[in-house]
């Protein structure tokens, strides 16, 4: 059968281009896409030409294994129903709503067992936002906040909103929320944050930085108190940006630790696996109120204008979802 797929084919050079899939086989099912959500971080570097260049795409998703190259489809947030199966394939399958961590596009042929079933009265474009949950999960997991302890969040995209609205859900100490838009505050103080435009000094114990920017990891830095833990989730991407690295920050002997969703740390790898942690996102999905993080919707045919929007996100912008669906 013929799908559709959004293609990068060049630096910021978005189209929507025409393959032809084979019939599920066996272990294999048919997924009908209904919505897909564009990944601001990840998917902004990408189409920009800015990741590096000598790193794979993604090392833990099935076709994303090389480096990364122009035309190329991207994406994993690809929500629909099972249409068919393949041999060998339980028909209880059919009708699901399933999560696939798979590029955008209208049609997918992928292993059953790569599927993610999502939890009834979830919507497909809430359930979109289920990768990015997976990433909040695994930021909260790296940071191990303990009770009493103040908590920060530097920048307030998708995940930042997300790592706020579960850490003010555990409510184990107050969280701040850090980031100069004043409408992705609003979202934050929603969720229960105080709010901060810029940060203050010695603040936080603890502290989460997804801001995408060097800037942000500098806020970081300051923020968090003497002997202090920065978990750090952006991705910078190979443009080289300045960090503020003042006296204070050597004397304050604070910890920094990279995180990234696609390794589990290894002192929880021997109880949690990506299918436990997983699980633990999906849970989540049906107890936080998503929905107002789904602020753009673009039909698919129209996929370069959610890309412009991706890469200059207006007041209010926060997750884009292309629309598959007729």
């Amino acid at each position: 059968m013929r799908a559709r797929a959004v293609t990068f084919v060049a630096p910021g050079k978005v189209e929507l281009r025409d393959l032809e899939l084979a019939a599920p086989g066996a272990g294999e099912a048919l997924v009908r896409v209904e919505s897909s959500g564009l990944s601001a971080g990840t998917e902004r570097l990408v189409l920009s030409g800015e990741l590096d260049g000598d790193e794979p795409l993604d090392t833990t998703l099935k076709g994303m294994e090389a480096r990364p190259s122009f035309p190329m489809r991207y994406g994993y947030c690809a929500v629909g129903v099972v249409e068919a199966v393949g041999p060998g394939v339980d028909a209880a399958w059919l009708g699901r709503r399933v999560l696939a961590l798979q590029p955008h596009q209208s049609h997918l042929v992928v292993p059953v067992s790569s599927l993610i079933g999502i939890p009834t009265g979830v919507s497909a474009d809430v359930a979109t936002l289920l990768p990015n949950l997976e990433t909040a999960v695994s930021l909260v997991m790296d940071g191990a906040p303990i009770l009493g302890e103040a908590v920060g969040v530097v920048g307030l995209g998708v995940v930042g909103q997300l790592v706020t609205a579960l850490l003010t859900q555990l409510k184990l100490g107050p969280v701040f929320a850090i980031d100069p838009r004043a409408d992705r505050r609003a979202v934050a103080e929603r969720s229960g944050a105080i709010t901060l435009e810029a940060p203050t000094r010695d603040a936080c114990d603890l502290v989460i930085e997804v801001s995408g920017v060097m800037a942000g990891l500098s806020s970081a830095l300051e923020l968090a108190r003497a002997d202090g833990r920065v978990i750090v989730g952006s991705w910078y991407g190979a443009t080289a940006q300045p960090l503020a690295l003042s006296t204070r920050v050597h004397r304050a002997r604070q910890t920094v630790r990279f995180s990234q969703v696609s390794r589990i740390d290894s002192a929880l790898s021997h109880r949690f696996t990506h299918a436990r942690r997983m699980a633990v996102a999906v849970e989540w999905l049906s107890r936080l109120q998503l929905g107002s993080l789904v602020t753009h919707h673009v039909a698919a045919a129209r996929a370069p204008d959610a890309y412009a929007l991706l890469m200059a996100p207006p007041t209010g912008c926060l997750h884009i979802v292309l629309s598959w669906s007729p």
